[in-house]
């Protein structure tokens, strides 16, 4: 589990030492996974840019199997001075449109770095792009990591984009359905999400990656509630609220047993249904968490942030429950979904160290107050991450969250954690 080295200098100090020890540096290995890219059904994407830039994403498309769904427009240094850039995705739009097998009913205009110095007026290119081919919808987007300190991410405004072409309905259409913003992957089957929407006689839920039509896509705009798993979904779903009247709430993974029950609480009033029976989901919860505190006694736990997008919240609720957390990484991009935690965290358990992931990665024995924690083996970590950091074999693979939805993901980690203890005691095959 130890990382790998990716950089490392050698040259010397002035007294003759190696420098190793404050250049070398660890890249943590990408488990592999299942990558889900959102895409409305019949529409394409006119990647727009330098063919440098190109050449990741059609590797990208190709190895996600999205190629078919993808053109590119590849702009020289000629085409940048002439001033006929604009020009040129007019024409290019139209080309597609004659030639695709399929006419796409949107086309996503998708411009690069390049694009935030030569100063493209999205809405007038959009505009033109209307009058030419009035049959079909356009979007422009912008691809640049530069900007990832803006106020509105990149991944919001793609967000944004990808819902903003759900038509309203008028409201004695609305189904009682429920969209989920953010997500990429499903809900956990196996959670109560799912029965406690049957007690309340809502339904069916509705995510972007499942749709397999147009019209589909289009049966979003008859929910009557969206739920915004990630942080990404919020600009889409408060674009809901305010053009198709469908209100939202924040449904990211929850790990405190009084929460959830808030939430689907809160779920039930803007349906306008009953508050369903929680008991016994919230028994087994808090149960599972009783019993595992009590196999773990004073395990050392790392949280980190690609395990779970709400770190803070995880954390606040482990320590709030009795277990000994001790480090938390975050990113330095994180969003602020958990923020109030955050402040808890540092108001009420002053002594757990939290670090940036990139931080960590260069500095794990000064992160640590200069304990060599990579030669422990008593450490339990909560994502992958976390593990490499501090060089633990005992770790719940988790990314994101995903899978872990309501009092069922409380009960599933805790049933993860318990299976680690087990292997730290040499007691696998009991389980």
């Amino acid at each position: 589990m130890r990382g790998t080295c990716f950089a490392c200098s050698p040259g010397s100090k002035p007294d003759g030492r190696s420098g190793l020890e404050s250049t070398l540096s660890y890249r943590i290995p990408e488990a592999p996974r299942k990558r889900t890219l959102l895409h409305i059904p019949e529409s394409h994407t006119l990647f727009t840019g330098p063919s440098s830039c190109m050449r990741r994403h059609s590797l990208a498309a190709r190895q996600y199997g999205n190629i078919e769904n993808i053109s590119c427009l590849c702009i020289t240094q000629a085409d940048v001075i002439s001033g006929n850039y604009e020009d040129l995705i007019v024409e290019a739009a139209g080309e597609l449109l004659e030639t695709l097998r399929r006419r796409p009913r949107i086309i996503f205009i998708d411009l690069f770095c390049i694009d935030d110095f030569l100063g493209t007026d999205d809405e007038s290119l959009a505009g033109a792009l209307a009058a030419a081919y009035p049959d079909t919808r356009f979007a422009v987007e912008h691809i640049h990591p530069v900007a990832l300190n803006e106020k509105v991410s990149m991944g919001e405004v793609d967000h944004f984009n990808l819902y903003s072409f759900v038509d309203p309905v008028p409201p004695d259409e609305h189904d009682g359905g429920v969209n989920v913003l953010g997500a990429f992957v499903p809900f956990n089957p196996r959670s109560e999400f799912f029965r406690v929407l049957e007690q309340m006689e809502a339904g069916p839920v509705r995510y972007l990656h499942a749709c397999s039509t147009f019209g589909e896509y289009q049966d979003m705009g008859k929910s009557s509630l969206a739920l915004v798993a990630r942080a990404l979904g919020r600009t889409a779903a408060e674009d809901m609220r305010d053009r198709l009247g469908i209100p939202f709430m924040s449904f990211p993974a929850c790990y405190d047993c009084d929460q959830v029950g808030a939430d689907y609480k809160r779920m039930a009033q803007l349906l306008g249904k009953p508050e369903p029976d929680l008991s016994e989901w919230d028994r087994r919860a808090r149960s599972a968490v009783k019993q595992t505190v009590e196999v773990l006694g004073d395990v050392p736990l790392a949280v980190d942030c690609e395990g779970s997008l709400v770190p803070h919240s995880l954390a606040r609720a482990l320590l709030d429950y009795g277990f000994n957390v001790r480090w938390l990484f975050r990113s330095k991009h994180l969003f602020d979904t958990d923020a109030d935690d955050r402040e808890v965290l540092a108001a009420r358990y002053p002594d757990l160290s939290i670090a940036r992931v990139d931080d960590a990665r260069l500095h794990v024995d000064a992160m640590v107050g200069g304990r060599d924690i990579r030669r422990r083996k008593d450490v339990l970590a909560i994502g992958r991450s976390a593990a490499c950091i501090l060089g633990t074999p005992y770790y719940i693979d988790m990314w994101h969250d995903e899978g872990f939805t309501g009092y069922h993901g409380i009960c599933e980690l805790m049933r993860l954690m318990r299976g680690q203890r087990a292997r730290m005691e040499g007691k696998e095959a009991a389980l």
